[in-house]
């Protein structure tokens, strides 16, 4: 863990990376490595690979994990849009919540 990630800012486009950005994602949305590397049909090791940053997926693959994880693909790309929300900010979008008040 590094300082960025304690102050809770790690979802800073600078600060971030893929690896950083799907494994915020897959814990965000109460996942395993194992469970996630089962759904895409994947090793678990190959999963740990690109958390840590030395590896990358595929294109197809992070098209999958984007979907798997509720994220934009932009977001795990490169951190900016629609990603995991960070502490104060609501799951439901304002659209939704116009909709469907709470």
């Amino acid at each position: 863990m590094d300082g960025a990630e304690i102050e809770g800012d790690w979802y800073d486009p600078e600060t971030t990376t893929f690896g950083d950005r799907l494994s915020g994602a897959r814990e965000a949305a109460g996942m395993s490595q194992a469970a996630l590397a089962r759904r895409l049909g994947v090793k678990a090791t190959t999963l740990r690979s690109w958390e840590e940053d030395r590896a990358e997926p595929r294109a197809n693959r992070v098209q999958m994990l984007s979907g798997l994880l509720n994220v934009s693909l932009v977001w795990l790309l490169t951190g900016e849009g629609d990603g995991v929300p960070t502490d104060g900010e609501d799951e439901a979008s304002d659209d939704v919540l116009a909709v469907y008040p709470a």
